[in-house]
């Protein structure tokens, strides 16, 4: 049961976990953005720091000062006070400490709650084993769940909500002239918005395989899938696999497919061979058996 759980956290929902990694440094980057904005020479930024932030800082490198500021904004992120929140090296102003606080608990909480949901129905399901043919036909048509459908969109609405917030900032910064921080939006949070974006897609992506996953020969089938498949492996991966090692035992090459059945399980290659039939073949032949129900 425990690798059962520990592949479905960590890799059949891999895409809701880097989701809420990119969107987090996502943030952190753009509130250390807007508290260290100003431009200040040399000399000026050590009055700077000396008049605002104690006469500590000076024993900093400026990169000292600045690794400093985020671990403040990260630490305020996830801090709960009222008011401005004050740090070691910066101060992080109420109305900003607030709204980011918000959208990253709203974040965390939203991805959470969207994976203890679907291990409890995964729990509920009586998959026991990683190696269950219920297991890949259940992940395939997770996706198309109502309870993952409303969790998912929630997340991603929550994503655009922290998206606007920063193009806000910028706007803001354009008012007044200034386009520097549009220049890193472009140049340096590329990264960080193509992994949202993927993030997102992932979340949203229905798998398809060439199997019917949903008859009861393919998920009694039993595979094997050690601790190695745990966190490598995602089930799409193993379909694929299987597929390989499929062909190859048409061929005659079948130790690729005997090395994935789980002997111990019961589960030999004919049953295999007639479990994992193309689904467009699977089709065509309950239509023939309609069919001579009808003539008979």
């Amino acid at each position: 049961m425990l690798p059962l759980v520990l592949h479905f956290v960590f890799t059949q929902c891999r895409p809701i976990l880097l989701l809420y990694v990119a969107a987090r440094t996502y943030l952190k980057d753009v509130v250390v953005y807007d508290l260290t904005s100003t431009t200040y020479g040399t000399t000026l930024e050590i009055e700077h720091r000396q008049v605002h932030m104690g006469n500590s800082t000076m024993e900093k490198s400026l990169q000292d000062f600045l690794e400093c500021t985020r671990d403040d904004v990260e630490d305020s992120l996830y801090s709960m006070s009222s008011g401005d929140y004050t740090g070691r090296c910066t101060t992080v102003p109420e109305g900003t400490h607030k709204v980011d606080m918000t959208l990253n608990y709203v974040l965390l909480i939203g991805c959470v709650s969207m994976v203890l949901v679907l291990v409890l129905l995964l729990i509920s399901s009586g998959i026991r084993n990683i190696g269950e043919g219920r297991y890949l036909a259940w992940t395939k048509s997770m996706a198309s769940k109502p309870c993952y459908k409303l969790m998912s969109r929630l997340l991603l609405l929550e994503v655009f909500v922290l998206l606007a917030r920063h193009i806000y900032s910028i706007y803001q910064e354009a008012t007044k002239g200034e386009f520097r921080q549009a220049e890193l939006f472009l140049e340096l949070y590329v990264t960080q918005i193509g992994l949202l974006a993927y993030s997102a897609v992932k979340l949203m992506e229905s798998t398809a395989t060439s199997f019917n996953e949903e008859t009861e020969s393919f998920q009694d089938l039993q595979f094997k899938r050690g601790w190695s498949s745990v966190f490598t492996e995602t089930n799409m991966d193993f379909s694929n696999s299987l597929v390989t090692a499929l062909y190859k035992a048409k061929s005659g090459l079948k130790k690729d497919l005997l090395d994935m059945i789980d002997g111990e399980g019961c589960s030999n290659l004919d049953e295999v061979f007639q479990a994992c039939a193309p689904a467009e073949y699977g089709n065509l032949e309950n239509d023939d058996e309609s069919e001579d129900d009808s003539k008979a």
